[in-house]
């Protein structure tokens, strides 16, 4: 029997979709992740299930909408009952391990996660962030109080914010060979060789998961000063736009930065995303260090890469900050790019090399994916769609549509349902008489809200009519019956 595809599976943390090189973005650097999409496909409309982690960390892990999973905030641990994709790929022989941050647990009240058996996960080293008050028992932690213990303070990050010219961001001494990115290459290549070397016959799932670029806002050099505050744009946002939307994004918007007294905002959001993109191209260093790493491990040509994150970042589009409960492209879709097979010599017509597609994707199509490319039966509780005919080159088309939720329990408390098309997003709130209607054909930056326009109330009741087909479709329980009565 011929060995079945590694696959690695490198997830961020709330990176937005468009800063990659390979989406066109003619300012930022991200050679590696580009290199990667010139082996295969990159997605510029790859939307997400929920809007924060938790939610869409175990869509991704379980194929499954967050009403199915039951993880619709922050703050619901994955149940051991979800099977998830190590699960399914542990079933069919594959060793699978997991490194950084995968947090489909609750950082609160500092559990201790297991070395093995996790979700699925045979191997585990565990990392979800930075910060020693919320991952005190991290092994990335662990391994530099063990074996660097000048620079913990540095790494743990427990001083305040020395910053007043950045929203959230210090400046930060930590050398970057120490960074959680580089612990994330290092061990995960350590992992695939343990791998090879003792099961050579055994095909291989790494979850790589970095806590970068979440904020706060650090980089170490020379990545937090690579990029000029004065080359970044500033956001998609225009006067007088909160006063159409629903409260709570007035009640979360930054028209202005109370920590400073001597920098405008405009100043302060430059300063901050250049520090921003810094992040983003110290996490393609490492993920270029890992992509070297297994060609040099002779994986290149059998291995599954794929490039993703959970979720995105308004950067102060729409006056906001942060990824939830916002409805706008900027935390609503993620990278994704996808290889089979990766380096010069590599052929494989499975994803064609240089695909670029606009069609609408759900971050669940990327479990039933997988399995498709590694020639596993997708099980039928899996709601996602497999892109494996769209990655060929079979059709340019995927889905009519692309739905997400979100049940706020910290911010707004509203429980939120949308559906958008090529043309349209329709944004429910449960109980409200508020709502979001945007027409991107006259609109492509979703800055005037239609909800309350007479004008488009067919529109509002057939998008209406679409999101509630759409729920009800998700709703659906799969047909598992093993009778009749």
């Amino acid at each position: 029997m011929t060995k079945r595809k590694n696959i690695i599976l490198y997830c961020t943390d709330e990176q937005r979709f468009d800063l990659l090189g390979c989406m066109g973005h003619a300012g930022i650097q991200t050679p590696h992740v580009d290199a990667l999409a010139a082996d295969g496909a990159v997605f510029s409309n790859m939307y997400v299930q929920g809007t924060v982690c938790m939610p869409s960390r175990a869509s991704i892990l379980t194929g499954k909408y967050p009403c199915i999973h039951g993880i619709t905030d922050n703050g619901f641990n994955l149940p051991e009952s979800q099977t998830t994709i190590a699960d399914i790929l542990r079933d069919a022989g594959y060793h699978t391990a997991c490194v950084g941050r995968t947090h489909v647990t609750c950082s609160m009240p500092h559990p201790v996660l297991p070395r093995e058996d996790y979700h699925g996960f045979a191997e585990c080293h565990h990392s979800q962030c930075y910060w020693e008050g919320l991952d005190p028992h991290g092994d990335y932690l662990s391994w530099i109080k063990e074996e660097h213990p000048g620079w913990y303070d540095s790494a743990a990050m427990p001083n305040p914010v020395n910053r007043d010219d950045a929203f959230g961001a210090s400046w930060w001494d930590l050398p970057e060979e120490l960074s959680m990115n580089a612990w994330i290459t290092d061990v995960s290549l350590s992992v695939l060789k343990n791998g090879q070397e003792k099961n050579p016959d055994t095909p291989m799932f790494l979850w790589a998961g970095t806590w970068d670029p979440h904020p706060r806002y650090c980089a170490p050099s020379p990545w937090d000063k690579m990029y000029s505050p004065e080359v970044v744009p500033l956001p998609v946002r225009r006067d007088g736009e909160l006063d159409d939307l629903p409260p709570h994004y007035r009640k979360l918007a930054r028209l202005r930065w109370t920590g400073s007294k001597s920098h405008d905002l405009d100043e302060i959001i430059k300063n901050t995303l250049s520090v921003y993109w810094g992040m983003i191209s110290h996490i393609d260093d490492q993920f270029g260090r890992l992509m070297r790493g297994i060609e040099a491990l002779g994986m290149a040509d059998d291995t599954i890469v794929i490039f993703t994150s959970d979720h995105g970042d308004l950067s102060g589009d729409h006056w906001c900050w942060g990824k939830g409960p916002y409805w706008f492209d900027g935390s609503l879709k993620i990278p994704f790019v996808i290889a089979d097979g990766i380096g010069a010599n590599h052929v494989d017509n499975r994803v064609l090399p240089n695909r670029r597609t606009n069609a609408l994707a759900e971050e669940i199509d990327i479990l039933p994916t997988i399995l498709d490319l590694a020639g596993i039966d997708i099980p039928p509780a899996v709601q996602g769609l497999s892109l494996a005919p769209l990655l060929a080159g079979k059709t340019d088309t995927h889905r009519e549509d692309v739905y997400s939720e979100y049940h706020d329990h910290n911010q707004s408390g509203d429980v939120m349902f949308s559906v958008a098309t090529d043309r349209y997003r329709y944004v429910h709130y449960q109980n409200r008489l508020y709502g979001e209607l945007y027409d991107f054909e006259s609109d492509p930056n979703a800055l005037y809200n239609r909800w309350d326009n007479p004008s488009y109330a067919s529109v509002k009741s057939s998008m209406r009519d679409r999101l509630l087909n759409r729920l009800m479709a998700n709703l659906e329980r799969p047909d598992t019956r093993e009778s009749k009565w």
